[in-house]
């Protein structure tokens, strides 16, 4: 389907047709390789949607602790914001 795509981009002179290309070759590659090997690209798909969750989990656990200290930093900011205001202070 994407393979017909290509011919069909440079056909109508489509200057990144061999883009589309590539991308199908590649997708034949691993077709291949899925159905050769079923067990073994299941095993190293998991393995990296493994590795992927690890990160993200990271990744959202720092998140969550720099926005905590952000809104903390905003908090006493309008506090003293406030308390200026009240007093009349310039401190």
């Amino acid at each position: 389907m994407i393979l017909h795509g290509s011919i069909e981009l440079k056909f109508y002179q489509i200057k990144s047709w061999w883009i589309v290309l590539i991308i199908s070759i590649i997708t034949v590659i691993f077709g291949i390789i899925v159905i050769i090997s079923p067990f073994e690209t299941v095993k190293v798909t998991l393995t990296v949607t493994g590795f992927f969750l690890i990160a993200d989990g990271i990744i959202g656990i720092t998140i969550t602790i720099m926005t905590a200290k952000f809104i903390d930093k905003i908090q006493k900011i309008i506090s003293e914001t406030n308390r200026i205001m009240e007093n009349g202070d310039e401190e």
